[in-house]
């Protein structure tokens, strides 16, 4: 019998590596809340929605997203419960002024990231729900509900994606030359990180094939990751702890880095909810070269 083929024994060691984290994980409870808090989030787009502003115009909350991150927390609480978890041991940060204590199990929710799409009626935002063990991150899944796809990663085991057919893919970020990048980044409503951003775009935009600005920084990260797409570099100049919490996690699992503007890797940390994150995010060689024209 011929042996197999080197691309037989790839496919089939994704395969193991696959099983392996769904049987082993707290990783399928994540997935299956991230589902059914996007399904919510679904009910309520395209429909007139109560809205109200947490700084400005321009940076909104809707009702559905405090509906979508409750459900995620009390889904969260009964499904570890069941696991025998007790509930003091279970803690939340969430991004529509969630704060608990932190605790052995901690996670991180955006019940809605690209809220300002969501409202307008642009399928672009996601579920984003990170889970931190004993203060270490273990993983994090981003539930995509207009498309029905889940991106996730466990720590050391990849990140892949998962499609509503049913397919699977590992995940792998991109090389290329930065002539040949697109960068996907957001213009800040803060007046102080939006001067700074402009005055680098001036600087990167000759450098790059272009800018794109779709609303979402977790699901950006996760096109990154997506070597399908033809985005090769993430550059936010404000995000927040759970922007960032599983899609770095994401990310990184696909092999690529996130730094600051200093070239320094960011530190994902539960205890990080108060701080502004800049982030550039890429292989490590783009974002080196990318650096280095700033």
């Amino acid at each position: 019998m011929n042996s197999p083929s080197l691309s037989v024994r790839y496919d089939f060691s994704l395969v193991v590596n696959y099983i392996y984290i769904y049987m082993m994980d707290i990783l399928p409870i994540l997935e299956q809340v991230a589902r059914e808090a996007g399904a919510t989030a679904l009910s309520y787009f395209h429909k007139e929605l109560q809205i109200s502003y947490k700084t400005n115009h321009q940076n909104v909350v809707t009702i559905a997203d405090t509906v979508c991150q409750n459900k995620i927390q009390t889904l969260l609480i009964d499904r570890l419960t069941t696991r025998g978890i007790a509930v003091n041991d279970i803690g939340f940060i969430g991004e529509e002024n969630l704060e608990t204590q932190i605790a052995s199990h901690m996670f991180v929710i955006d019940p809605i990231d690209g809220t300002a799409n969501f409202a307008s009626g642009l399928d672009y935002f996601c579920t984003s729900i990170a889970y931190f063990e004993n203060g270490v991150q273990s993983c994090g899944v981003v539930y995509w509900p207009a498309r029905d796809i889940v991106y996730f990663a466990k720590k050391g085991l990849g990140a892949f994606k998962k499609t509503g057919n049913g397919k699977h893919v590992q995940l792998h970020v991109r090389e290329a030359n930065l002539d040949n990048s697109v960068v996907l980044t957001y213009i800040s409503s803060n007046k102080i990180y939006h001067t700074k951003q402009f005055a680098i775009m001036e600087k990167i935009l000759p450098q790059v094939r272009g800018f794109r600005l779709y609303g979402s920084a977790c699901l950006d990260l996760c096109h990154l990751a997506d070597s399908e797409n033809e985005a090769h570099i993430v550059w936010y100049m404000h995000t927040k702890l759970w922007d960032l919490a599983a899609t770095s996690m994401i990310v990184r699992e696909a092999g690529g880095i996130l730094t600051d503007l200093t070239s320094k890797d960011l530190v994902i940390d539960v205890r990080s909810i108060i701080r502004d994150f800049e982030c550039v995010a890429g292989s490590r060689s783009i974002v080196s070269k990318f650096l280095s024209h700033i």
